[in-house]
């Protein structure tokens, strides 16, 4: 499968779970993703979490 295939049927997957995608995208933004320059974590935390959250969708 092509990346252009695999980001189709991505893309489609998000666009039936529109309720969803914007409840995530408010936890998302919620969560402090500071660069360790600046005395943060990084973006770790935010990645992992949206990892779980796509493959408990089956993404």
């Amino acid at each position: 499968m092509t990346q252009a295939e695999k980001f189709r049927l991505v893309s489609e997957r998000l666009d039936s779970y529109p309720d969803r995608v914007i409840e995530l995208q408010r936890q998302l933004v919620s969560r402090v993703a500071l660069a360790p320059e600046v005395g943060g974590t990084g973006e770790a935390d935010k990645a992992a979490f949206l990892a779980e959250v796509l493959k408990s969708w089956g993404l």
